[in-house]
């Protein structure tokens, strides 16, 4: 019988691989879905760890993947969201089942795995596609790109590294965001630098200056030497402030495009708050059945053209309704109410998520969110297991 250690071992090489190094997405799903079949099936530990609350929250969940299937008739989706079951009840079982010295040394050697990966595609990626103009091989979108990078952070914390060693280790994925050209990736990165047990009013007071003296700087350095990168970053505010705010409402609950208010507003910044008046306007105005249901699977495609509101939050309130909202924001506090009753240190973690959910829409890329999920379920898992352990060990 295959080891538990091994087991994790290749599913997360195998997940990695695919993911950055095969083009063919439909084929990566079938493969790694049949090997968390052939663990589920042959791994006894994994059936007896699935106990009757359990049962019925996976028919709970394969029952509203049910109504968003017949709400929209896409068999492709359903069939992936259906899968993330069986891949939360196999990573949660092995990851149960770590052993505690184990852990450390299996998430160093995973994010070392990640790394290697990770590199080989920005190579492939130098030859087959044009990252100068946010083009890289395997990724739609150069803020896709970003968010799977920045779902290795967890391993850096459950690795017990020192604390240098720490930081070489974030500061590469910052790094590689920042290659990645997505500069809400790259932000979200630097939160992972900040050490919640150690801030002070002195430190906020110091970067709060430190922030205006350079959002000062750039703004006077960007309008006369980059005005693209500034229509881009303060075109919003100059809107804003300029009285612009009744133009952008009523030009967005037209659906006009956003090119009426001017080509100087065309920053994502701005098309983002447009998008989110679009969107927010149609989830008031739709019947109750579609408001807590969800418009299934893809529903937001009929709104607008087909645009993305560029916020889950949004897309999972349209498609997926208020119910389906709601878990996710019982997930959100349930996520830091542990950090802050385990281990604050985690915190940036699960900031660094929401606001990449916030900002972007990951949820639809299948390998995004099927990593996202077995990355947090070890972390969590892994966390947990090793906490108990120190306050085992701190007792005796």
């Amino acid at each position: 019988m295959i080891s538990i250690q091994s087991a994790l071992t290749f599913l997360f090489t195998l997940k990695f691989a695919l993911d950055f190094l095969s083009p063919f997405r439909d084929l990566n799903f079938v493969i790694f879905n049949t090997f968390v079949l052939l663990l589920f099936i042959s791994q006894k530990y994994i059936l007896q760890s699935i106990h009757k609350r359990h049962a019925l929250l996976l028919g709970a969940y394969l029952f509203f993947c049910f109504i968003w299937l017949s709400s929209s008739g896409n068999v492709e989706h359903f069939f992936k969201f259906a899968s993330l079951a069986i891949i939360f009840f196999v990573v949660r079982a092995s990851a149960m089942h770590l052993d505690c010295n184990a852990i450390p040394l299996l998430s160093q050697r995973i994010f070392l795995i990640f790394i290697a990966l990770a590199s080989a595609n920005f190579l492939i990626s130098t030859e087959l596609a044009d990252p100068a103009n946010r083009e890289f091989f395997n990724f739609e979108h150069a803020n896709l790109l970003g968010s799977y990078l920045l779902t290795s952070l967890p391993f850096l914390y459950i690795s017990l590294l020192q604390e240098r060693a720490l930081t070489l280790r974030k500061t590469i994925i910052s790094l590689l965001t920042l290659l990645s050209t997505s500069t809400g990736a790259f932000i979200c990165s630097l939160l992972a630098f900040v050490n919640i047990k150690k801030l002070s009013l002195r430190f906020i007071v110091l970067n709060v200056i430190f922030s205006l003296i350079a959002a000062v700087t750039s703004y006077f350095y960007l309008r006369h030497f980059s005005p693209e990168m500034f229509a881009k970053i303060f075109g919003p505010l100059h809107l804003l402030l300029g009285g612009g705010g009744s133009d952008l409402v009523h030009a967005a609950r037209q659906k006009l495009p956003i090119q009426v208010l001017g080509d100087e507003y065309q920053g994502s910044m701005l098309w983002r708050l447009y998008a989110y008046i679009v969107f927010i306007d149609f989830i008031i105005e739709q019947p109750y059945w579609s408001l807590f249901f969800g418009n299934g699977f893809l529903g937001f495609l009929e709104i607008w053209d087909g645009i993305a509101p560029h916020n889950d939050f949004l897309l999972i309130l349209i498609d997926f309704g208020l119910l389906a909202f709601l878990a996710l924001l019982y997930f959100l506090v349930r996520s830091f109410s542990w950090c802050l009753r385990r281990d604050i240190f985690m915190t940036p973690l699960i900031l660094i998520m929401t606001l990449r959910l916030l900002t972007e829409n990951n949820i639809y890329s299948y390998y995004i969110l099927s990593n996202f999920l077995i990355i947090s379920i070890v972390f969590f898992q892994a966390k947990e297991k090793l906490n108990k352990d120190h306050e085992s060990t701190n007792h005796n």
